[in-house]
This record gives C-alpha cells, structure tokens and sequence, in this order.
C-alpha cells in the first residue's frame, strides 16, 4: 500500500513518517537502494521498502544529490 509520507536522511540512518507512525532504521537494515525510471527505492527486504517519487524534488541536481548521499550512507553502514 502506498502512503504520503516523510522521509528524513542522516549518518545514524533513515526514517519514515505517515499519519500513523514513525519508523526509523539503521543503515544496515538497508539490502538496496535503486533509482529506476522516476523512482528511488529504497528496500530493507523482498517485500517491504521506501518509494521515492523523482517529481517531489525542485531539479534533477537534487535527485542525484539526494542519491548519491543515501548511496553514500548505504555503502558506509551496510558493511
């Protein structure tokens, strides 16, 4: 299901935020990131992760800023 939501990034990890609740995660439970046609996606496992529209960011700068520091944070936690 797909639900409007907040996503903050930092070094300690990612957390998401809905109406109804807040969850934050440690890189390491992070098994991918994927940027594909219009979306980022962010997967913790097969069946459960982050869909990132590209259309909420102001330029396609942002975009690749915003990958690459999710990118970054990956390949230096998930080890």
């Amino acid at each position: 299901m797909l639900n409007e939501q907040t996503v903050d990034i930092d070094s300690n990890g990612i957390s998401r935020i809905t109406h109804s609740h807040d969850v934050f995660s440690k890189w390491s439970a992070v098994s991918k990131i994927e940027m594909i046609n219009e979306y980022i996606f962010i997967f913790f496992n097969k069946s459960t992760g982050t869909i990132i529209p590209k259309r909420i960011f102001n330029s396609p700068n942002e975009v690749t800023q915003f990958y690459n520091a999710i990118a970054n944070y990956f390949e230096a936690y998930s080890k």
